[in-house]
């Protein structure tokens, strides 16, 4: 099992980091902010952390990842008799231009205000059944 920990630390500076045992993880420090758009103005490690991720499956999950350098995300997942759609977040931060996408099956609505893409497999493929959704 594999993790990366991430946290936020609103008083973050560069000298004193999250102001904890010499810890610096916060992915906010005032002492970066550039004058970007909120939120992201004062934000550290953004490519990394900002990344499409399942937040829902109708199913079990079986792989799913993303490459920052070219901007692919790939879910993959065992389909259940579910009526509720698989869903993503797809932050508008690594596609600010929006993102084409395929799927083996289903359909998908895109919400790029909410950042949220929605799959829908019932009735699209058999419970049980190995899917695949790619994004670029």
């Amino acid at each position: 099992v594999s993790f990366t920990l991430w946290n936020y630390t609103s008083d973050n500076t560069n000298q004193y980091g999250d102001n904890w045992n010499n810890e610096d993880l916060s992915l906010y420090s005032r002492d970066q902010c550039r004058g970007l758009p909120k939120p992201y103005d004062g934000g550290r490690a953004l490519q990394a952390a900002l990344r499409p991720h399942a937040t829902a499956i109708a199913g079990v999950p079986r792989t799913q990842s993303f490459d920052g350098k070219s901007k692919t995300y790939e879910l993959k997942i065992t389909t259940a008799a579910l009526a509720t759609p698989t869903e993503v977040f797809v932050p508008n931060f690594q596609f600010p231009s929006g993102y084409a996408f395929h799927t083996t099956a289903g359909r998908v609505e895109v919400d790029k205000d909410r950042q949220r893409l929605r799959w829908f497999l019932q009735d699209a493929a058999p419970a049980g059944s190995v899917q695949s959704l790619l994004l670029w």
